[in-house]
Parts: structure tokens; C-alpha cells; sequence
């Protein structure tokens, strides 16, 4: 794991050195490029190249022409211009010999390792910019000349390019006109079937070709009437070459169009295998995971069950339970509280901390006082004491403990109220363990936990990213979203119940004997709600009603059950309001909205805080660059006989 670590860390660190600098490496894109070729009547060819490049780090430009004496004779009168944005041209010199690095407006035009080159001078080794230039040469001998036609027939671009092309075109101006467009025959020949070419006129024939890649070449085939040509023509044979022509391109254009077809059916066909795939995997992944789930839901509801139902329970479940542990077994939370639930709670301990003796709730005018009773020292559980420390806490501030000081400790000092908050909850969790009510996250749980990640896993972007393109490449990308879509519901159909209900439903953290136990809260406070409706009524003391409100308070009805025995048991309620009036005051009291507004200044303190830090933080970056290496656009050389594709004839 270490040394896994330490790659990432050093491939990252690479990642960061390249993308904090810029680094000339020698490179070059045609933006465009134009052929204007020239047919003479001894059958040489006259051409001119203007070319449109962009060029980075590269100090010499060349391009090559294989040498084929079955082709052409030679390559003569070689030039290279450059053209400046306003038209000028500024003649290069000739430097008479090959050179690696040419001189400065220098060209040359030699024969180096085997094929004819023309280079010359770019200057750009450490830096780039956008070039025009014009190229001109003539090929010697470059039209075959028959008995029944003549024929051109040349590589522009060979397939050992190294420099993309963006756009091509070109004209071939015949040596005169011709008496019908049907004399003259026009073939085109690339990769990509990515041209077109026309006789546009008598005499003149045009071309056009884009995108090409690296080593793609583009070549142009065309015949003629043979009495264009002279019969002094080095390149002349007897035989007959119209019929060999067609026949050979009608083979070719035949294979294009099946490759063509074949091609098309794989890019219909492949994306969506390639979408299908992926999402078979993610669909039978899901489907294994909610089989699998729906298992280990099944077998937890039998589990996690108390041993009988109760209906009501008069009897406290637990006579030394505090009001916040019977709330978390009553709610089924013990990892945080529900938002109202902390006013609630604080009243409670409160109310607690009265029947105990420690403090004493009192009338202060319009207000509640609350009065530590020194001197009185009874049991108090820990949740009881941190109250009763918050307490002291009020009174040294304020001198008094009403509900407005509190409310202004909380608002100020709501550190110290998200502290007991926290305890609330930690607390309540540790004393439900101490008492083997607790056990914390069950074998189904973790079972459970690994079978959502398991679920989740076959809806990553292992799955997502094939789906969405293979759809999009097919050309329905709304179809791939829309399946994304309904993977990613039926994901959540898998994660959410173990995240939020369904597993808190199903598999409790809690042991047997803490489910009996919350079955007998949960029904002592449906007995509290309603103990008004039933028939029997037995409980008749005030003592006992006092310590239920205070666990009423913790569930947040004491509202309720209070409002019921005024009612229906006004003798009870009388005797509750005579001798506790101001506790009774105080149970209905909810401290939240302090807390809350506290909690909410402070987080918008801190946001504050953050937001002036990222502000005033100074960023920068540098560059580096270097230079040199050569390249350029290789070409020329005359026809391949089995090219990669063909184009349609077109007369």
C-alpha cells in the first residue's frame, strides 16, 4: 500500500510539473494547403503549393518525394517563398546542398537517403507562429501517355505525412480543352473517403480533401485525350489504357464502398455493444444486490422483534432510566438528535433535576426562575450533573437562572450548548450499552453495508461513462442518459433504505433485551397520550405524575397530556398546578430556537471567516520553454497501386 502511495504521489506531482509548463517540442498542423498543377503538352508537370502552418519549435521544413523512375523522371526548378499576411513574397535563396538545420531564408532541393527532399528555413526552434509559404517544382515526365488516353496520376500527400492536415484543395489545369466532359476521367483516393473531385470544366479538373491524420495519404488519378500530350513524350506506351483504368478503380471503388459499409455497420453497431454491455453487467449487479438485500431485510424483520407486543404499559420501564435514554429508545436514534428534539430534552433534566431536589423552579414576574439548592447533593446521572454544570455556567454570567438567561447563554455561548447537545446523545448511547440494551451496528448491518456498496459499485463510472458514450457514438445519447437514469433509481432504491429508514427498521442496534425494552417505552408513552380515554384509570398520584411529565417532556407531549388531564382529570391536574405551576411552565418550554439561532450566527461567522481567507490568498504560475528537432510534411513520389480507399468515378 505504501508503494502504491508513493506512485500516486509521484505521478501526480508529474501531472503538476507538465501542466505548470509550456515546452516546445517540435510540431506542425496544416491549417490548409493548395495545389495548383499544371500539365504541359511534352507531359511535365508544373507545381505550385501554397501551404498555411502553423509551426512550433521547429527550425527546418521539408517535404519528400520517393523517387520511381516509372513515375516521373525527376523533380527541377524548385522555389520556396514565404508569404507574409499581406500578400508580399520574399524569395528564399537556393544553399546548393542538404542541409540538417537550413541557413536563415535559405532552401535547398536534393537527393538525401534515397528520395528526393525539398527543405528550408522555419526558424522557430524555440518558439512558434503561423506560416504561409509557396512551394514550386516541376515533375519531369510526370503524364503516361496512351493509345486511347493520357494519365496522371500522383500521390499529393504520401502515408508517411507526419503533419495532420485540416484542409485540402487543389486544381489540374489540363494542357487544352477537351471537346466533352465525358473525355475526361477523375479518381481520388484516401483513407478516410474524406474528398471530392470533379471536372469542373473542359479543361480543368478540382479537388478537395479535410481532416486527414499523420501518415494518411491523398492522391489523385485522372485521364485525358492522348492527343493532349506529344508524341515526343518519354512516357509513352502503345497499349491501350482506358479499360484497365476503370476496371481496376470500378474493383476499388466496389471494396471502398464494402468497407465503407462495413464500417458504417460497425459504428451503428459496436457503440451500442459497447453501451449494452456495461449496462447488462450494472442491470444484473443491481438485480443480484436487491435479491440479496431483500434477504437480509426479510430475515432481520423476524430477528429484531421484542418478545410480545404491549399495547399500553403504566409501569416506568426502567426506574432509573433518564428522560434522554427513553427518548432515544422511543425515537430509534442514538447516533444524533432530530431538530427540536434538544429543547425537549434540556426541559426535561430540568424537571428531573427538581424531583430530585437539586434545583427549584419558581415564579420571577413574567419569567421561570430556576435556584440551585446549595448544600443539596442527591444522585444525579451524568446527563443530570453536565445540566446542572450548564447551570452554574448561566449563573455566573447572568447572577440569575430565568429561561431569558438561558436563552441568552445559548445564543452567545453556543459552543458550550452544541457540547451538551453532543453529550446528550453520547451519553444516552453509553448508558443503553453499560446496560446490555446497546450492542451497535449488527452482523446484518455490516452484511448490509457491504451489499449497498456492492449496489453501488455496479452503478460507478465503470458503468455510467460506457453506457453514456456508447450511446452518444450510436447517436442516442438520450437513450444512453435515460438508461443512466433509470440504473441510477434503481441504485437508489438500494442504498437508500440501508442510509436512512428501511434499515433502521429493520435491523436494530439494539439487543433483545433492549427491544423488549423500547417495546414497553413506546407503549408507556402511548399510555401517557391516552390514559385520559381509557376506561380504567388507575393512576391517581400526583407524585407519579410528576415523573411522568418529565419523560413526557423528553417525547415532546407534554403539551398534550397535560391539556388531556385538565380535561378529563381536573382534580389530578389542580393538584399538579398548585404545588409545581412554575415546573409545569417550564415542561412546556422548548429551548431550540435560541440554540438554533446561536448555532446559525456562528455558522455564518465561519463561512465569513473562511470566504476573507480564500480571498486574500495570492496565486502564480510560471512558464519554462525550450527548442529545437526539426520536422516536417512529407509527400509526392508518385501513385500507390493499392490504396487504402477509393472514391466514386465521377466523368
Amino acid at each position: 500500500m505504501k508503494k502504491l502511495n508513493k506512485f500516486l504521489l509521484l505521478l501526480i506531482c508529474m501531472m503538476i510539473c507538465i501542466s505548470c509548463g509550456s515546452v516546445f517540442a517540435g510540431s506542425q498542423r496544416m491549417r490548409s494547403i493548395d495545389y495548383q498543377a499544371y500539365i504541359r503538352e511534352n507531359g511535365d508537370v508544373d507545381v505550385v503549393e501554397s501551404w498555411h502552418i502553423w509551426v512550433e519549435g521547429t527550425n527546418t521544413l521539408f517535404k519528400t518525394f520517393e523517387i520511381d523512375s516509372s513515375k516521373y523522371t525527376e523533380i527541377t526548378n524548385v522555389k520556396v517563398k514565404e508569404i507574409s499576411d499581406n500578400g508580399q513574397a520574399k524569395a528564399f535563396r537556393d544553399v546548393g546542398e542538404w542541409q540538417y538545420t537550413v541557413e536563415k531564408d535559405g532552401y535547398y532541393g536534393e537527393i538525401y537517403e534515397g528520395n528526393f527532399e525539398i527543405g528550408w528555413y522555419a526558424g522557430l526552434g524555440n518558439s512558434s507562429d503561423t506560416r504561409k509559404y509557396e512551394i514550386s517544382y516541376t515533375i519531369k515526365d510526370g503524364i503516361k501517355k496512351g493509345a486511347d488516353c493520357a494519365e496522371f496520376y500522383w500521390q499529393f500527400i504520401g502515408d508517411d505525412n507526419g503533419v495532420p492536415v485540416e484542409k485540402i484543395t487543389g486544381t489540374i489545369h489540363l494542357p487544352e480543352k477537351a471537346k466533352d466532359k465525358d473525355d475526361i476521367k477523375v479518381w481520388g483516393h484516401t483513407e478516410g473517403l474524406n474528398g471530392e473531385i470533379y471536372a469542373t470544366a473542359l479543361n480543368k479538373i478540382e479537388f478537395e480533401g479535410w481532416n486527414l491524420d499523420i501518415r494518411t495519404m491523398f492522391e489523385v488519378r485522372t485521364l485525358f485525350p492522348t492527343k493532349m500530350i506529344s508524341e515526343n513524350c518519354k512516357r509513352y506506351v502503345k497499349a491501350y489504357l482506358l479499360d484497365d483504368v476503370v476496371r481496376e478503380e470500378t474493383e476499388w471503388a466496389e471494396e471502398a464502398n464494402r468497407r465503407r459499409d462495413e464500417a458504417k455497420f460497425i459504428s451503428q453497431t459496436l457503440p451500442f455493444l459497447f453501451a449494452f454491455i456495461p449496462t447488462l453487467g450494472s442491470g444484473i449487479t443491481l438485480f443480484k444486490a436487491i435479491s440479496r438485500n431483500r434477504r437480509i431485510y426479510r430475515e432481520a424483520k423476524k430477528k429484531y422483534v421484542p418478545s410480545q407486543e404491549i399495547e399500553y404499559y403504566r409501569e416506568f420501564p426502567r426506574e432509573h432510566a433518564s428522560p434522554i435514554e427513553a427518548n432515544a429508545l422511543v425515537k430509534n436514534s442514538f447516533d444524533k438528535l432530530a431538530s427540536g428534539e434538544f429543547g425537549n430534552l434540556f426541559s426535561s433534566i430540568l424537571l428531573s433535576l427538581q424531583l430530585k431536589g437539586a434545583i427549584e423552579i419558581k415564579e420571577e414576574g413574567w419569567d421561570t426562575e430556576i435556584v440551585i439548592k446549595a448544600g443539596v447533593n442527591p444522585h444525579l446521572d451524568r446527563m443530570e450533573r453536565d445540566v446542572k454544570y450548564f447551570l452554574d455556567s448561566v449563573e455566573k454570567k447572568y447572577e440569575k437562572i430565568t429561561t431569558k438567561t438561558i436563552e441568552k447563554y445559548m445564543k452567545k455561548e453556543y459552543r458550550s450548548a452544541l457540547s451538551l447537545k453532543d453529550d446528550f446523545t453520547s451519553n444516552a448511547k453509553s448508558a443503553l450499552r453499560t446496560a446490555n440494551l446497546y450492542e451497535g451496528m449488527q452482523p446484518e448491518e455490516a452484511e448490509l453495508k457491504n451489499g449497498c456498496m456492492y449496489a453501488v459499485f455496479g452503478f460507478s463510472w465503470i458503468y455510467i461513462f460506457p453506457i453514456v458514450f456508447g450511446f452518444s457514438i450510436a447517436g442516442d445519447g438520450g437513450l444512453g442518459m435515460m438508461g443512466v437514469i433509470i440504473l441510477a433509481l434503481i441504485a437508489g432504491y438500494i442504498y437508500e433504505p440501508y442510509s436512512r429508514k428501511k434499515a433502521k427498521k429493520a435491523i436494530s442496534p439494539l439487543s433483545q433485551n433492549g427491544l423488549d425494552e423500547q417495546e414497553k417505552w413506546r407503549a408507556f408513552k402511548k399510555f401517557m397520550e391516552e390514559y385520559t380515554l381509557l376506561h380504567e384509570r388507575e393512576v391517581q398520584e400526583v407524585v407519579i405524575w410528576e415523573k411522568y411529565l418529565v419523560y413526557a417532556t423528553a417525547f415532546g407531549t407534554a403539551k398534550t397530556v397535560l391539556k388531556q388531564l385538565k380535561i378529563n382529570m381536573p382534580e389530578v391536574y389542580d393538584s399538579l398546578e398548585n404545588m409545581n405551576s412554575p415546573a409545569l411552565r417550564m415542561g412546556s418550554y422548548n429551548f431550540d430556537n435560541a440554540f438554533t439561532d446561536g448555532l446559525l450566527k456562528a455558522q455564518r461567522a465561519y463561512s465569513a471567516a473562511i470566504a476573507a481567507t480564500s480571498s486574500s490568498s495570492d496565486y502564480s504560475s510560471s512558464y519554462s520553454s525550450g527548442g529545437g528537432g526539426g520536422g516536417g510534411f512529407s509527400g509526392g513520389g508518385g501513385g500507390r497501386r493499392w490504396p487504402e480507399a477509393a472514391w466514386v468515378v465521377v466523368n
